[in-house]
């Protein structure tokens, strides 16, 4: 009853029984792992969704002068990238940008590369002292060379949920064609890695984030704990005898 049960759930979420492989796998979760999986998947959607209403409450605040000081100092910089762009050519602008936009790539890609390395160690420590021998595993080393050690899949799952506080499943642990793909995979579920680059606090760091910070949005009206909250029309009136 409860694998038809789940049949059922999954084909109306995939569209039937041509949903292909898809269907075939969220037959085979349980039912608190779907939902726990809808739930990530709803929170995520929420928190995009706030993100981008906030952004758009910043933008609104920016031309409705809410804070003057803000307003004039981006104004003043429209001014000035109005006249630079009298006498600084254009080719100039869009090669600094596409050089930016490498340099990004370059941090990310060497962190990833790094995290990768780093969780590759930690497996080679851990897989040598199941096995009794010497191992250094590679990112190009397939899954299988592990379970030739006498390290089963089971096995590997459990030690990443334990030591990178994640909660991977055996069939996504199953999946990995490589050690590299695995990596990836922990690294991304995993909050025990440094993913994103550190921001530091000054101008050339990050100037458009930065500066966006200081322009208020309508969140804090709202939020009961903050000093500009705003409290709804006839609280604090008296209550009728």
């Amino acid at each position: 009853v409860e694998q038809e049960h789940m049949r059922r759930l999954s084909s109306d979420f995939d569209g039937g029984e041509g949903g292909g492989g898809a269907t075939m796998r969220e037959v085979t979760l349980s039912e608190n792992e779907l939902f726990s999986q809808y739930i990530k998947l709803y929170l995520s959607i929420r928190n995009d969704v706030d993100f981008v209403v906030g952004q758009i409450e910043k933008y609104k605040n920016l031309l409705t002068w809410k804070d003057e000081t803000v307003t004039t100092i981006i104004i003043a910089i429209l001014v000035a990238i109005l006249v630079l762009s009298l006498y600084i050519p254009t080719r100039f602008v869009f090669a600094f940008f596409v050089g930016l936009t490498f340099y990004v790539g370059e941090l990310v890609g060497r962190r990833k590369r790094s995290n990768r390395a780093l969780f590759l160690d930690e497996l080679s420590k851990w897989s040598s002292s199941v096995s009794g021998m010497p191992l250094n595993w590679q990112g190009g080393d397939d899954c299988s060379k592990l379970e030739e050690k006498g390290i089963t899949r089971l096995r590997l799952r459990d030690w990443c949920n334990r030591k990178y506080k994640t909660h991977l499943n055996l069939r996504t642990v199953g999946d990995c064609g490589s050690l590299a793909v695995l990596a990836d995979i922990v690294v991304f579920a995993s909050n025990e890695f440094e993913k994103n680059p550190r921001r530091y606090r000054a101008w050339h760091s990050d100037f458009y984030t930065n500066f966006l910070d200081h322009v208020p949005s309508d969140a804090a009206e709202h939020d009961a704990s903050t000093l500009v909250y705003k409290l709804p029309a006839g609280v604090s009136l008296p209550s009728a005898a």
